[in-house]
Order: structure tokens, then C-alpha cells, then sequence
């Protein structure tokens, strides 16, 4: 592929003189701190006698036991000013950014929800709202549906307008596991919910993510839970806030008023709801305060893109793009979708676990479940055949250099996500599978997306108007306002990303027939391999992993080593019962730190140069079903100039430069020290 770009690279070197031991020394660095668990603690909340939802932890109520809807909407949506604010000709982005402290059980974000369905019609200009919930003890699911019943009985009408709200949301509110967690509600509406302590979640917050227009502080009473209300906070607010953005709180109390002016988000006491007399709003615009626009984003006229790969990772950017309003083209030498690793007829939705509650499990795991979300959300919708079904990872599928304890798991993972049993299987209930290509089909069947397919190796050169893209020397070129590569042997072409030291392994998946010795497995069962349930009178095995370019490999012995691997799985005598009926071999893309490349690639050297940058979802191994998803509403929203669904560590594990820059870091730290 030929890049007409002029990339500027760091060809310094540590000193040749410098003793080698010494350079290993310097080169070492310590692990970062990695956390116990990813579980978050009980909420410790119970329904008093005035089945009220009380909470033990702080003492205190989670909403106003007189009319929780009207204080909310004149405290928060009042006090922000939101429906005049939404009536407004918006600005450029189209996109309204709202931060709560404390979600608890979600009220405020439901009246929220509905006023802005009531009101962006009235103005066109609008295009989403972005709603970041931060909250260390969520409600378990019975809790908050529980909560919404009591609220049905005691607003009756004024509630009943929210229940299709508060539906959609408890459909989605499961399995909320410390990190971030992205819930698409609907066309326009996103909710992140940020599940950490609030001073450690804002910190993280990813930097690329546009700062807020409304802030709600909706957490308990200042004399129950002073945490919220300290300084500290509030200047992490600030970070996260423009002249522009407003502030509204229930409290009036003295110190938080003289905290938040002393942090710079003054603000003023004007009339409460019910018996309180005062609460607090924004006194005035403030301009001490701003928050540098670190996302690529385009305004005004066409908004195209161009991907580079027809596979999952691909067709998942073109439709998150796409539902965004983007046209996007599809460039793909194949014939077709999934001509590389997406390429097989059944592909597990499957959990990466690690022994430690690390960045990399905290990634895996959100993107897990952010895809099942999306799985579901799409099969509601009648799009795809989403088979959802139990995955019983067996005790021969630990990974025998680091094996898997099913008991420091449960301490990592909590209960929800699976049971263990005694001989150390592994249920997971979430799990199921998709025809892959199939998905890829029915995702590109958007309108704003087109495809070419059966290329020569395309060519794409940056302009002063962003990309020209040339399919194959047959075709015009095309201008594109952002270039996504998603194909792993694209990627390799690349000089700008040889750092990644992409690795290359060939999966032999093989069809057999249903025997009777296998047919009454209707679960996915893992172990040294993955067996499916049946489909058209055919069982599928996956995969092997052979350190070969495929085309190199040996079909033949790789489907014996298939039948052999299912046979001591199931513990069958022999393997003379199964036949192997066909096969499909496809290469997969690994790092060498086994970590996905997903964002905006940036060089080292010119960090600040956004001009014309290229967007990344590739190497994904053989986890491409439940991280492909994830990486694309991460590229997608880092594309248009939304919040970003990770923390800035996670970023930054995932950061496609990351290989250059961890190059760079090391020379300097060499090049310091010999001075």
C-alpha cells in the first residue's frame, strides 16, 4: 500500500559505548498498581417502611420523599436551564454534554432523557446528548426496578410517562462492573456510567472528551457524604467544564457554595423545591476556566469516511459512523466481507479473564459487555440471529503457563458474569455466538455506506482537504474527512505503525458432522477448543493457532488435530464417530503486548498535529466479536468529537502510537541518565 505521508521519526539511539546490563536496567519499569477487584462494593440501600430507598452506608434517602419527579425536574433540569438551552441554535458539535454526581437510581437522567425527546425536534440542529453518570455504588437491578414501582404508585401519571424510559434503561442495567460503561439508549441518547469513586473516575476521564455543558451534583447530603463536596472535586469539575457550563445543586450549604466559587464555578442561592428554602445554580459565566478541544472533528458539508477492511473490525466502524450520519466507503481487495478472521460461520461471544483486576481486564471486560448490549439491542430490533446461549469454558481451556483460579476470579469478578464449578468449569450465561459474515452484511446495509470490493492495493495521499483514497488505479480518487484502517494486512504495510511488531497466526476452523456422540451438546463448550452447537447438521470446532501466514499451513493434519482435541474433551473413547466435513482457515493479527490497536494513531514527535489523522481498529486476535464493537464506538466517537467510552488509561493502553511512544519515553529516560 503506498502512503504519501511525510511522517517524522526519532532515529536517535542510546550511546553504543553504553554497558548492555546497564542499558536492561535503565530499559526496566515497575508494573503500574493493579486493582483488587472489578466488582464494585454494595450499594447497601434497602426500602424503608415508607418504601422510601434509604441508604444504610451514608443514611440517607435517594430521593425527596414528597414529589421526587417535580424536585428534580426544578432543582436539575430547571436549574440548568436545559429546554430554553435545547430550544437554542446549538453549537457546532450538535452535541449536549450533561455530568451528574451520583446517579443513583437514575431519576434525574430519566426526566432528562424525556425532555430532550421533547424538545430537539423543535431544533434540527441538534444531534445527541451525552449523559456521563458517576456513581461508586450502583443499585442492583431489583432495586431499581423496585424503586420505579414505588414511584408509579405514588406519582401515578406523572411516572407513567417515564416507564418506557425507565424500561429501556433497566433492559440495559446489568452486570455494572467498576470502569466505564457505554449504553446506547437510543438514536441520540448516550449514557456512560462511570462505576468508581467519582474523584478517581473524573480524573481519568479521557482527554480527547469534550468538556461538559451541565453539571447536576445529586449526591447524598453534604453531612452524610462529605466526599462529594470537597474541594478537591470540585476542581476536577472545573477541568471538565467551559465558561459556558452550568451547575445546579439541591444544597445550599455555606461551604459548598464557598468551595465551588473557590474553585471557579461560582454560583448563587435562588429559590428550592417543596420545603427547602434555597438550593444552587450557576451566578454567572465564568471565563477562568477552559478545557483545549483535543478531538478531531468535522463541521459543516459532507462528513466522509473511508475504511480500510470489510470485516468485523471494519463494518462495525462503517455503521457506528454511519449511524452518526457519516457516508462511508468500504475499500477491501477480498471478494467480500470477512475474508480474514471474521471469515468463519460461527463466532463465540466469549470473555477474556485475567488473574488481576489490571487496565487490560478492565478493557476486556467493558468491551465484553458493551457488545452483548449491542448484540441484544440488534436482535430486538430483528437485524441479526443473535444465539444467545451458555458458554462452559472446561478446566482443560485454563491457559496452562498462567492457568485461571476459578476462587480469585469470583474475588475479581464478583458472581454475576459466571458460576464456577467444583472442578473448576467456567458457565458464563451472557455468552452466545453470530454467523459473522452474516453480521457484517446486515450492518453494512445502511444506506450511508457503499462497498468496493476486489481492489488492487488502494492508495491514499493527504491534501490540505484531508484524504485522497484511490480504490485501484480503475477508479477516480476520493476525498475522505477521515481514513479508518481495520485490516490487519493493510496495517502491516504501513511504516508509520511497524512499531506495533504485528504477529501472524493462521486459525483452521473444522466443520464435522453431528454424531450422535456430540449432538445432545447445545451449549458452547471451551476447552484446548471450542465446540458449537449444531447448524445445518454440522458441528463447529475452533480454532487453532499455528504461527504461520495462512496459505503455509497444513489443513489435513490441523483438522486431525481438531477431532482429536474434541475427542478428549468429551472424554470419548475415540474419535472415529466424527468426520470432518470441511474447513476454514483464516489469519489472525496479534500485538506483541496481546492488546488490541484501537484510536487515533499520532506521532511522537508531533503530538499536536490533528490535521490528518488515521483512526485504527485492528489486531484484535481472536477476541474480534466482543472487542470489534467496542473499538468502533470508541473510533467513531473519538472521530466525531464525542466523550470517549474509556478511561485515559485505558486510551492509552489501546493507543495505536502507543509501541513509538513507549520507545521514545525509554530513549529519553537512556539518554538522561548517561548524561
Amino acid at each position: 500500500m503506498a502512503s504519501h505521508l511525510n511522517f517524522r521519526w526519532i532515529s536517535t539511539l542510546p550511546d553504543q559505548n553504553l554497558d548492555p546490563r546497564r542499558l536492561l536496567t535503565i530499559m526496566a519499569s515497575s508494573a503500574p498498581p493493579e486493582r483488587q477487584t472489578l466488582k464494585p462494593e454494595d450499594p447497601l440501600a434497602e426500602c424503608d417502611s415508607g418504601k422510601n430507598l434509604r441508604s444504610k452506608r451514608f443514611d440517607d434517602i435517594y430521593a425527596s420523599t414528597h414529589d421526587p419527579i417535580g424536585e428534580s425536574e426544578h432543582v436539575f433540569l430547571n436549574g440548568n436551564q436545559l429546554q430554553k438551552r435545547w430550544r437554542e441554535v446549538p453549537e457546532k458539535s450538535g452535541h449536549f454534554h450533561i455530568g451528574e454526581l451520583g446517579f443513583g437510581t437514575g431519576l434525574n437522567f430519566l426526566l432528562t432523557w424525556k425532555l430532550w425527546v421533547e424538545t430537539k425536534d423543535k431544533n434540527p440542529g441538534w444531534r445527541g446528548l451525552h449523559y456521563s453518570g458517576f456513581e461508586e455504588f450502583p443499585l442492583s437491578a431489583d432495586l431499581m426496578q423496585t424503586t420505579h414501582q414505588n414511584w408509579s404508585r405514588q406519582a401515578g401519571p406523572e411516572y407513567k410517562a417515564l416507564h418506557p424510559y425507565a424500561k429501556r434503561l433497566l433492559n440495559q442495567w446489568r452486570c455494572l462492573m467498576i470502569g466505564v460503561h457505554r449504553l446506547a439508549l437510543d438514536s441520540s441518547v448516550i449514557l456512560d456510567l462511570h462505576v468508581d469513586d467519582a474523584n478517581i473516575a473524573l480524573a481519568q476521564r479521557a482527554r480527547r472528551s469534550p468538556p461538559m455543558n451541565a453539571w447536576f451534583l445529586d449526591g447524598f447530603s453534604p453531612h452524610c457524604n462529605p466526599e462529594l463536596w470537597k474541594p478537591n472535586l470540585f476542581s476536577l469539575l472545573v477541568k471538565h467544564s467551559t465558561s459556558t457550563t452550568t451547575i445546579s445543586t439541591y444544597t445550599s450549604a455555606g461551604h459548598v457554595r464557598r468551595n465551588l466559587s473557590e474553585a471557579g464555578l461560582p454560583v448563587e442561592r435562588v429559590k428550592g423545591w417543596g420545603h427547602k428554602r434555597h438550593m444552587l445554580v450557576s451566578a454567572k459565566k465564568t471565563d477562568n476556566h477552559t478545557n483545549p478541544q483535543h478531538s478531531f472533528e468535522v463541521t459543516g458539508g459532507r462528513r466522509k469516511a473511508v475504511v480500510m477492511g470489510a470485516g468485523l473490525a471494519g463494518c462495525t466502524v462503517a455503521h457506528s459512523l454511519a449511524g452518526r450520519g457519516w457516508q462511508v466507503t468500504i475499500i477491501d481487495p477480498a471478494n467480500g466481507f470477512g475474508a480474514g478472521a471474521s471469515g468463519i460461520p460461527q463466532l463465540a461471544l466469549r470473555l477474556r479473564l485475567f488473574n488481576t483486576g489490571s487496565v487490560a481486564a478492565q478493557i476486556y471486560l467493558q468491551a465484553y459487555l458493551f457488545t452483548h448490549r449491542w448484540l441484544l439491542n440488534l436482535a430486538l430490533e430483528g437485524k441479526i440471529d443473535w444465539h444467545g446461549t451458555q458458554i462452559s469454558q472446561l478446566v482443560t481451556a485454563m491457559n496452562k503457563r498462567k492457568p485461571l483460579n476459578s476462587k480469585r476470579l469470583k474475588q475479581i469478578y464478583g458472581h454475576t458474569l459466571f458460576q464456577a464449578a467444583k472442578d473448576g468449569t467456567l458457565s458464563f450465561p451472557l455468552g452466545g455466538w453470530v454467523d459473522p459474515i452474516e453480521l457484517c452484511q446486515t450492518l453494512c446495509t445502511d444506506p450511508n455506506i457503499i462497498t468496493r470490493f476486489s481492489t488492487a492495493e488502494p492508495t491514499f495521499e493527504a491534501d490540505q482537504h484531508g484524504w485522497q483514497v484511490q480504490a485501484d488505479k480503475n477508479t477516480e480518487p476520493e476525498r475522505a474527512d477521515a481514513l479508518i484502517i481495520a485490516s490487519p494486512q493493510m496495517l502491516e504495510k504501513l511504516p508509520i505503525l511497524n512499531a506495533a511488531k504485528l504477529e501472524f497466526t493462521t486459525g483452521i476452523s473444522t466443520a464435522v458432522n453431528s454424531s450422535s456422540d456430540i449432538g445432545k451438546h447445545e451449549h458452547i463448550l471451551t476447552g484446548s477448543r471450542s465446540l458449537f452447537p449444531v447448524r445445518e447438521n454440522a458441528h463447529l470446532i475452533s480454532a487453532t493457532y499455528q504461527r504461520c501466514r495462512a496459505g503455509s499451513s497444513h489443513s489435513k493434519a490441523a483438522n486431525a488435530d481438531n477431532l482429536a482435541a474434541i475427542a478428549e474433551m468429551l472424554q470419548l473413547s475415540s474419535n472415529n464417530s466424527l468426520k470432518a466435513l470441511s474447513h476454514y482457515e483464516r489469519e489472525r493479527a496479534n500485538t506483541s503486548d496481546r492488546m488490541p490497536l484501537i484510536g487515533r494513531y499520532q506521532d511522537p514527535v508531533a503530538k499536536h498535529d490533528f490535521t490528518h489523522p488515521i483512526f485504527v481498529s485492528s489486531a484484535h486476535g481472536s477476541t474480534g466479536l466482543a472487542t470489534c464493537p467496542f473499538a468502533a464506538e470508541l473510533v467513531a466517537a473519538d472521530i466525531c468529537g464525542e466523550t470517549l467510552p474509556v478511561t485515559e488509561e485505558q486510551r492509552l493502553t489501546l493507543d495505536p502510537s502507543r509501541f513509538d511512544q513507549r520507545t521514545q519515553r525509554k530513549i529519553s529516560r537512556i539518554l538522561a541518565r548517561v548524561e
